[in-house]
């Protein structure tokens, strides 16, 4: 991300960055652009994950569909320094619907960071909704896989 587009971000509310987030991996998605996504991706996470080329083909191949529409939430969080934003990161959870299948979809990304290298996505998973209402209903809620420090690309059917 450019420094006038994470400009541009500031003046944007929290839910309007992370629903522009979303729109550009569901773009990159119904595009069966993978270098798109790829570079969506921080470079640190593009880095450690050696086979995260693989992980987002095999996320290309698993998507079905057209959007028809999404709707989530965000979670940020902000560390400031003076007034001085120091790290930034949203943690988005969307319903993803296309004319296909029904999605749900967790992601976490950077939006700013004193190490450049960390700023982009850093996880992305993607679980169907019969998957995701099943283990909501066994157990009150659903465990996303990445949670923790996992960085890259999760599917589960």
């Amino acid at each position: 991300m450019s420094r006038g587009e994470r400009l541009a971000y500031a003046w944007k509310s929290d839910q309007e960055q992370s629903d522009e987030i979303m729109e550009n991996i569901v773009k990159a998605l119904e595009d069966k652009d993978s270098s798109a996504l790829l570079r969506q991706f921080s470079k640190r996470t593009q880095k450690e994950q050696e086979d995260l080329e693989q992980q987002i083909e095999e996320l290309m191949e698993y998507y079905q569909g057209k959007r028809k529409e999404f709707k989530g939430l965000a979670a940020t969080n902000e560390h400031n320094n003076k007034g001085k934003v120091i790290e930034k990161s949203f943690l988005g959870n969307y319903k993803l619907m296309t004319d296909q299948k029904t999605y749900r979809v967790c992601y976490k990304f950077q939006l700013a960071d004193e190490n450049k290298e960390n700023v982009g996505l850093t996880v992305l998973e993607f679980v169907t909704e019969e998957t995701y209402q099943k283990e909501v209903e066994a157990q009150g809620y659903y465990s996303w896989k990445f949670q923790g420090e996992l960085e890259g690309v999760y599917l589960t059917d």
